[in-house]
């Protein structure tokens, strides 16, 4: 979890300092992101195979973002998520709560995007 945050704030920082001007297609990641994070704050927990069937939503949606940096980005992200919750995970169920962080985490991300200029 600390290697995570470390690796996401040095993602952030490189963004920061580089600003960029590409187009994005955030909108649909962001209507997904929305109703996911909706599904999570109605339930205390979710399957892992709801879970997988959302990311999976979620990494076909991010396949439209065409900026470079903004695409791995998210992508990792997502990644990262399949890889904790799905598919390293024991448990059947994985409480919402958790998820919420990262799946608000993804959508801080798009905005953070769009103030250094990557707008979709």
């Amino acid at each position: 979890m600390i290697k995570l945050k470390k690796f996401l704030t040095l993602i952030a920082l490189i963004l920061f300092l580089s600003p960029l001007k590409s187009n994005a297609d955030f909108e649909p990641l962001k209507v997904q992101i929305e109703k996911f994070q909706s599904i999570l704050s109605e339930n205390e927990t979710i399957s892992k195979d709801y879970l997988k069937e959302n990311l999976e939503i979620l990494m076909d949606k991010a396949s439209f973002i065409e900026n470079e940096i903004a695409s791995s980005d998210i992508n990792t992200d997502l990644a990262l998520l399949m890889k904790k919750y799905v598919d390293k995970n024991s448990n059947n169920t994985i409480k919402s709560k958790e998820l919420s962080y990262w799946i608000k985490h993804l959508y801080d991300d798009l905005d953070l995007f769009k103030k250094m200029g990557i707008t979709g």
